[in-house]
């Protein structure tokens, strides 16, 4: 990653239409156990509520929120010392602010902004300090019809340089796709036989990205419509 350390995607989190079955369906796909931790102030909701804590090899990667309206999706949030300021130069690159800056109790003050292309993309500045784990995300690959675009506008906010390959990719979005999105990179021992459990599981496995890269990275869609990348490593 070219990006600087302050410019780190630090966090994911699924949003979803039935937290249950997506709950299921991802400790049967990759053997993920979860955590349930209440707030008195949820972040995404009225009130209290549960945020759900996916765990993997006994550290926590990512969480995951009810969604009571829209389509399931991941989001992945990018470290920023100043969320304000962010979403200011975010918008001066083209962006949409999605939500406004917002406090998060114990993790800091998180945004989402909607770049050119209409991807999902959250804006974090934390109040901790600790490392992100890592081993089950991969990395997070952009699929867009403006590449060279996203490449630009990715650039300008938070000095990535977007490549096929890389840390953080980007290729040209699958047709059967309306809208441009970010997809977490999930890691699996072998491509064929996630894809066949996804299946199995009520997910719907993909043909391969098309990009540089397609002997390695998949797309599938989960039970409820998120899109994540399946990738093996060693």
């Amino acid at each position: 990653m070219t990006a600087s350390p302050t410019r780190a995607v630090i966090w994911r989190e699924l949003h979803t239409t039935d937290i249950d079955a997506a709950k299921a369906y991802y400790a049967g796909l990759l053997g993920w156990r979860f955590q349930a931790e209440q707030a008195t102030r949820f972040a995404w909701g009225d009130g209290a509520g549960v945020y759900h804590l996916i765990e993997a090899g006994g550290e926590i990667h990512g969480g995951m929120a009810p969604l009571s309206g829209g389509a399931a999706h991941w989001l992945s949030y990018v470290q920023v010392q100043d969320v304000e300021a962010a979403l200011d130069e975010a918008e001066k690159l083209g962006a949409t602010v999605v939500r406004a800056a917002f406090d998060v109790p114990g993790v800091g003050v998180n945004a989402v902004i909607a770049d050119p292309g209409g991807a999902r993309i959250g804006l974090s500045a934390p109040s901790y300090d600790y490392p992100y784990p890592a081993g089950v995300f991969l990395r997070d690959h952009l699929f867009t019809d403006d590449p060279a675009g996203a490449a630009s506008f990715y650039k300008g906010l938070f000095g990535w340089s977007l490549s096929a390959e890389g840390a953080l990719g980007v290729s040209e979005r699958p047709a059967d796709c309306d809208a441009s999105f970010w997809a977490p990179v999930l890691s699996v021992p072998n491509v064929d036989r996630a894809l066949a459990r996804a299946t199995e599981l009520g997910g719907v496995g993909r043909s391969r990205t098309g990009a540089p890269h397609e002997d390695q990275l998949v797309l599938t869609v989960d039970p409820q419509g998120a899109v994540f990348g399946l990738e093996a490593r060693t």
